[in-house]
């Protein structure tokens, strides 16, 4: 029995202290920088969000750094950030894991979750089988696929967390995963992967999988795709986190393909009526070039699903979908950002409790944090926009906030921070 665990939050519906009608950054000092990375064996350039635990940890991964040179900057890292404790004011950050780029994986750019006993999951960009040719980077060098990775929790508090690669992507089966994973009520794993699968140019188009824990406790995973995007009406490039709702369907985006362009889709997949058949996937909208939704869907308290894309009308939308009686989804893009400030949304939003949307903006000089407020039917947006000051502000926010304790919200910047400013942070907006 392992005696730590982390239980995740989510804190998709706490209430902020400020009110519907205050704005949104009262001052300045409500944006604080619980970390600042230094590029070494600490982590550089954190591009995925973050999850919280029961306690007010903070845990996440860094694209590179990790002090493994086999990857020129360090093969990334999965790291704890724990809230000031004993008299102190600093938050300390602890590195789980320091990837090596060999079997183990290397370059998780996807956020990681837990499961009930504290473990971590989550996926690599490459790294893993390096018997197979299916993935190459620009020299023509093999990087490998790519692989799903457990975490598991040291059975005494402060010691070593331990890898184990629950599958590595050898192409055919899916290639290069940019997102997180999901869990659903059974203890499945659910993800997506930029290519592999059919082929549609290059490396294939990308899959949706599923990973079936063991019957037995340290038995193998079942992997299997459930979906292989064709690259037509289905979509194809989901650089996406995928959502469940209460009857375990799934829904996510891509950037390519659909019916009105190619700027990507939203899509909904069906588990099979009976076990060992075939998911079923619906096209639910098709975005017109250049929208390309990086970002997954969320539910808000009706039903009606909300994302982003980072490039609809240019410069980046949040968008709903609301589903009908005959089973249709109709799309409203409630907000297009605008080039006067910060633009290109990239993490899906969050809403509080009062169905206030949040999230960050990687566009303009530094990027900003956004929130969208419904004035009678109007959305209403307002912007704290980061300053060009990289060697001490948090600059290019990619992934999605997350509610923590004290009800502040936290992300990630990949830039900002140490290293001259190019090294990333962990940031935290207080209410």
């Amino acid at each position: 029995m392992k005696s730590r665990k982390r239980i995740v939050i989510v804190f998709t519906s706490v209430l902020l202290a400020a009110t519907c009608s205050s704005p949104l950054w009262a001052a300045e000092a409500r944006v604080q920088v619980p970390y600042k990375f230094k590029g070494g064996k600490d982590g550089l350039g954190p591009q995925a969000g973050l999850v919280v635990d029961s306690f007010g940890n903070l845990y996440g991964t860094t694209q590179l750094g990790g002090g493994n040179y086999r990857c020129q900057h360090g093969c990334g890292t999965v790291f704890e950030l724990s809230p000031p404790g004993n008299g102190s004011n600093s938050w300390t950050e602890t590195v789980l894991y320091r990837f090596t780029g060999k079997s183990d994986g290397a370059e998780p750019l996807g956020k990681v979750i837990f499961d009930a006993q504290g473990n971590l999951y989550g996926t690599t960009y490459a790294g893993g089988d390096f018997n197979s040719q299916a993935c190459m980077n620009s020299l023509g060098m093999v990087t490998a696929c790519g692989v799903v990775f457990e975490l598991s929790a040291p059975a005494v508090p402060g010691g070593a967390w331990t890898e184990t690669v629950l599958h590595s992507f050898v192409g055919s089966d899916g290639a290069r995963p940019n997102a997180g994973l999901t869990f659903d009520d059974s203890g499945n794993l659910y993800g997506t992967t930029t290519a592999g699968g059919t082929p549609c140019g290059g490396p294939g188009c990308g899959v949706v999988f599923e990973l079936s824990p063991p019957l037995q406790p340290g038995g193998e995973w079942t992997y299997a795709a459930i979906h292989e995007f064709t690259g037509g009406s289905d979509g194809n490039l989901s650089f996406a986190d995928l959502t469940l709702d209460a009857a375990q369907n799934l829904y996510g985006t891509t950037c390519g393909g659909g019916d009105n362009g190619g700027g990507g889709v939203v899509f909904e997949l069906s588990p099979p009526l009976q076990q060992g058949g075939d998911w079923t996937e619906t096209t639910l909208h098709s975005f017109p070039i250049p929208s390309c939704p990086h970002a997954g869907v969320v539910f808000d308290s009706a039903s009606n699903l909300f994302g982003t894309t980072s490039g609809g009308n240019n410069l980046g939308t949040v968008f709903e979908l609301s589903p009908s009686s005959n089973g249709m989804w109709t799309e409203t893009t409630i907000y297009s950002f605008q080039s006067l400030s910060a633009d290109s949304p990239e993490g899906a939003p969050v809403f509080d409790r009062l169905g206030n949307i949040y999230g960050t903006l990687h566009g303009g000089t530094c990027g900003a944090i956004y929130r969208l407020v419904n004035h009678e039917g109007v959305w209403k947006e307002s912007q704290y926009i980061f300053p060009n000051q990289q060697s001490s502000q948090p600059c290019g926010p990619i992934g999605a906030l997350v509610f923590g304790k004290g009800n502040a919200l936290y992300g990630t910047s990949v830039e900002g921070g140490g290293c001259s400013g190019f090294c990333g942070t962990v940031f935290g907006v207080l209410p």
